[in-house]
Formats: structure tokens, C-alpha cells, sequence
């Protein structure tokens, strides 16, 4: 493998690390935001809560955009949407604010998480395919258990902002590196017609089944809430 497929894998683990990791940093930090906003815990929860839920909702319509647009700008995009969150995260006077960046900052991520992994096959042999797809996944388990590590370290020693400030260096890292390095890719065999309102459609039902499973423990799988949420998603 030569240097600048070294390189761009570099790019897109290291883009993928911070996305994978912001869904379990922030939740040793909670109990400092509890305090700093002077909040109380159902509000805190959803910093970490509204992240993952925009991820999850937006994961399959981007990658559509994705392999229409070109994935490297959806890559791009995703990363630069990414790394402004997080510099106003650390920024954030209310816990109003920061529960609204970390939904953005969700759905940034649904922009670069799904495209690293075509990206990277599309630049390496086919009997090195196998090897990049396990390296992916042990990449992004590392990134998952490290978060809660990496948050309980930053948060000790320095803030709670911390955990938002470490994406930024790292992130331009990830954006230099994609810009000069990875080169842009379609996927070729899909229709090139873009079914916006299946997109729509599809996201509500992601929507409606992953704010269903994240209020479970709170409401109890008999909650009438919780029953409609789960029958509207298959329905849509």
C-alpha cells in the first residue's frame, strides 16, 4: 500500500474515531454540566441522548447523498460541520444551546461515519478488503470504549468543555488530510434519481424507533407512548 492510501485511511479512521467516540464522551461528563448549567438530569441526558438520536435518524439519507454527491464532500462537509459544533460547544451559555449543537452535531456525523468504509474499499485490493473491514470495526469499538475513558480523564483534569475541544485539533487533522489526499467517489450502480420524500419517510421511522428504545427505560414498554412510537416506525 503506498503512502497516500496510508494517508487516507488515516484520514477517515481519525474522522471516524471523534464521530464514534461523541457517543459515549460526553457521559461522564454529565454530572459537571448537571452543575455548571444548574440543570436538572432529564434536560443534561439529552446531550447525550439527541446525539445519537440525529445520528441514527440521518445515517441512511446521507449515505444516499453521499453516493450521489460525491463521498469525499460529504466526508468534508461532515467534518467541517463537526468541528464547528464543537468549538461552539465549548462555548455554550445554556444547556438549551448545547443540546441544540449536539443534535447538529449528529447530524454531522451521519455524514462522515457511513462514508469512510466505501471510501477505503474502493482504494484498497480486493484481498485486502476483509482486513480493512475488521480494522473499521475495531477501530470504532476502540473509539466507544475509549470515550467514557478519554471524557472521565479530560473532565478531571481539565472541564467538561474539554471533551468538545479535543474534536477540534484532531478534526483538522482529519480535514487536511481529506482534502489534499482522498479522492472523490460515486457509487455507480445506483439510480441517480434521489427519492427526497423516501428519505423523509425513512428518517421518521428511525426517528420514531430510536427516540422509542431511548425513552424505554424511563416509560416502561407498556407506555402508550412508547407502543405508538414503535407503530408509527413500521408503518413508515
Amino acid at each position: 500500500m503506498n503512502f497516500q492510501k496510508l494517508i487516507m485511511l488515516s484520514a477517515l479512521l481519525l474522522g471516524t474515531f471523534i464521530s464514534v467516540m461523541d457517543t459515549t464522551i460526553v457521559n461522564i461528563a454529565l454530572p459537571k454540566m448537571l452543575d455548571y448549567f444548574s440543570s436538572n438530569l432529564s434536560q443534561v441526558a439529552w446531550v447525550a441522548t439527541g446525539y445519537t438520536l440525529a445520528f441514527a435518524v440521518l445515517l441512511v439519507g446521507a449515505s444516499k447523498l453521499a453516493d450521489h454527491f460525491g463521498r469525499k464532500k460529504a466526508f468534508m462537509f461532515g467534518l467541517a460541520l463537526f468541528i464547528l459544533t464543537s468549538v461552539i460547544a465549548c462555548l455554550s451559555t445554556s444547556i438549551e444551546m448545547l443540546v441544540t449543537i449536539r443534535v447538529i452535531q449528529g447530524l454531522s456525523a451521519a455524514f462522515i461515519v457511513p462514508v469512510t468504509m466505501p471510501i477505503a474499499l474502493a482504494i484498497v485490493p480486493q484481498n485486502k478488503k476483509g482486513m480493512i473491514i475488521g480494522i473499521w470495526g475495531a477501530f470504532s469499538g476502540l473509539a466507544a470504549t475509549l470515550g467514557p475513558v478519554l471524557g472521565g480523564l479530560l473532565t478531571e483534569n481539565f472541564n467538561w468543555q474539554a471533551i468538545f475541544f479535543i474534536n477540534i485539533p484532531l478534526g483538522l487533522i482529519s480535514l487536511f488530510l481529506a482534502a489534499f489526499f482522498i479522492t472523490e467517489s460515486y457509487d455507480e450502480t445506483v439510480s441517480k434519481k434521489i427519492d427526497y420524500m423516501g428519505i423523509l419517510i425513512l428518517s421518521g421511522a428511525l426517528f420514531c424507533l430510536t427516540f422509542g428504545f431511548a425513552k424505554v427505560s424511563d416509560l416502561g414498554w407498556s407506555s402508550q407512548l412508547i407502543i405508538s412510537l414503535f407503530v408509527i416506525s413500521v408503518l413508515l
